[in-house]
């Protein structure tokens, strides 16, 4: 069971014993890999923010890890105006 759905609620998406995912890691949610950052590590639970809209996803979607941090690429511009 571990890296699927196990709970959704709203863009909060939570998955039991997955021990390979951490803090601030970005990973992909469900079928249509949703966009999502690891917010929170407990004995048993992962909490996951999706980025995206979780409407239509469902428990027992796979959960993929990118082992990198959420990153933006930002253009020419972007921090100066």
């Amino acid at each position: 069971m571990s890296n699927t759905v196990y709970s959704i609620n709203g863009p909060v998406v939570k998955t039991k014993d997955s021990p390979s995912l951490s803090m601030l890691e970005m990973v992909y949610v469900g079928e249509k890999r949703l966009v999502g950052e690891v917010i929170g590590v407990s004995d048993g639970l992962t909490t996951i923010q999706v980025y995206e809209s979780t409407t239509g996803l469902k428990p027992g979607e796979p959960i993929a890890p990118t082992g990198a941090p959420l990153s933006v690429t930002l253009g020419p511009g972007i921090l100066s105006n």
